[in-house]
């Protein structure tokens, strides 16, 4: 079985693709980072990428952002699945996740009433 390949493409652009190597996958400004964000309104240490026991997914993590950490258009603080397909905003750079290699696809956070779990997750 092959292992899945995870990357980030930046939306809007057809040579910014960075590929997922290393977990945990540091996203922010800081130099330190794996994919460093250009917007000022990014943080140094943006959010992260860590593998998921969910196969064909990963966790996104915030890291108390000043200009939040987005999923399809909703904002997160706590850890989210995310898979392929998905469109992440880091403060105000668009990116989207691409897995190449895998055998199966699983829902992802896209599949769930994302207004529902929004709600949920800031009670």
């Amino acid at each position: 079985m092959e292992q899945a390949r995870w990357f980030l493409s930046r939306v809007g652009s057809d040579t910014a693709r960075v590929s997922i190597e290393q977990m945990p996958f540091m996203v922010g400004r800081d130099a330190a980072c794996h994919l460093q964000l250009q917007s000022k309104r990014a943080s140094r240490m943006h959010a992260q990428l860590s593998p998921s026991t969910v196969p064909n997914c990963l966790f996104l993590q915030d890291h108390e952002s000043a200009n939040g950490t987005y999923v399809n258009g909703v904002r997160f603080v706590e850890p989210v699945p995310v898979g392929h397909g998905d469109l992440i905003r880091f403060a105000d750079e668009d990116w989207t996740l691409e897995v190449v290699d895998a055998t199966t696809a699983v829902p992802t956070v896209r599949n769930l009433r994302l207004s529902d779990l929004a709600d949920n997750l800031s009670e």
